[in-house]
């Protein structure tokens, strides 16, 4: 069963990609290429370097609190996770972390799985505050109110992760209640499975440490968005900065749902394609942009990561990596 559904949303995805792929126009995506200069790419590239650095100092204060794990280790972890993941299909990338964790980190797998539990938690909260903000914006085209806006995102996701454990506290009980009125087994199993590995990690943490986390979190989609808003301006988009908010949304939504190729090709061209439209450009443009953006997307942690592991191995760091349990 899981084979045919692997298989089934791999061939979704192709046919997507096949369908977009053929509206291309090569040239004009050499062009858009081209149009890039060196200072636009060494900024994509830093601030994707920013956004590995930025995750492994998230997983550095998600980590129980006696792990104490060099920034190395841990960029090693947050390099290879993302190498993963551009280039295996289907939120692969996602399967392998708890073994990264392991080797990487040192700690067992079932901690490397709680630990992107509780990653991925937080980049949902705050998608979902990314959706209200865009939601807002394009609802209000009031400059005035942008500012109003954005505060409130940001006190909602900080009240958000304060009351974090209370609130899981209180799904669990909620599930252990239907287990009981239901008789269903499977109301519990989510709970222990799902709900209480989030819930260890998080009774170990301070306040301090969620908003920690949370601000971590931020500079890492924030790090996203400046690299669609360099790219954008360098294809001559208009309103550069709100549609590179659109379409990291848009694409991320996407993501969700495990239904990607190779590093997400095949839905996400389109999403991005109709993103585009939606700002009003006509759709040979827009299919242009949309698939030069993703070249330079899937570009960019590629070479970093060939970058980092050349390093690791000319100046070898390969002592860096940790044996954990099971």
């Amino acid at each position: 069963m899981r084979s045919w559904l692997h298989n089934s949303v791999i061939v979704i995805s192709l046919i997507f990609l096949g369908v977009i792929l053929y509206f291309v126009e090569w040239k004009l995506v050499y062009l858009k290429l081209s149009s890039l200069n060196f200072y636009e790419w060494v900024l994509s590239i830093a601030a994707q370097a920013l956004i590995f650095f930025f995750r492994a100092r998230r997983y550095g204060a998600i980590l129980p609190i006696q792990s104490s794990l060099r920034t190395h280790a841990l960029l090693n972890l947050a390099i290879v996770h993302s190498f993963y993941l551009t280039l295996l299909p289907a939120r692969l990338g996602d399967v392998y972390f708890a073994a990264l964790a392991q080797r990487y980190a040192g700690v067992s797998k079932s901690m490397g799985f709680s630990i992107l539990l509780f990653v991925r938690l937080y980049d949902v909260i705050f998608l979902a505050l990314l959706v209200l903000l865009l939601v807002s914006i394009y609802n209000t085209l009031i400059l005035k109110q942008y500012i109003i806006y954005v505060v409130l995102v940001i006190i909602s996701g900080f009240l958000m992760v304060v009351f974090f454990t209370r609130v899981l506290k209180i799904i669990i009980s909620i599930f252990v209640f239907l287990e009981k009125i239901t008789n269903i087994n499977a109301c519990g199993v989510i709970a222990d499975n799902f709900f209480r590995v989030i819930l260890e990690l998080s009774n170990n943490k301070s306040v301090f440490v969620h908003i920690f986390t949370f601000l971590l979190t931020a500079l890492c989609w924030g790090c996203l968005i400046g690299i669609y808003w360099v790219l954008l301006t360098a294809f001559g988009v208009a309103d550069a900065w709100l549609v590179a908010l659109l379409l990291v949304v848009l694409s991320n939504l996407v993501l969700l749902i495990p239904i990607s190729t190779v590093g997400g090709l095949g839905v996400s061209e389109v999403v991005l394609t109709y993103g585009l439209m939606f700002t009003g450009m006509v759709f040979t443009e827009a299919v242009t942009i949309a698939i030069s953006l993703r070249i330079v997307i899937l570009l960019i942690p590629i070479i970093l990561a060939l970058i980092w592991f050349s390093a690791n191995v000319f100046f070898q760091f390969g002592h860096s990596t940790v044996s954990g349990g099971d």
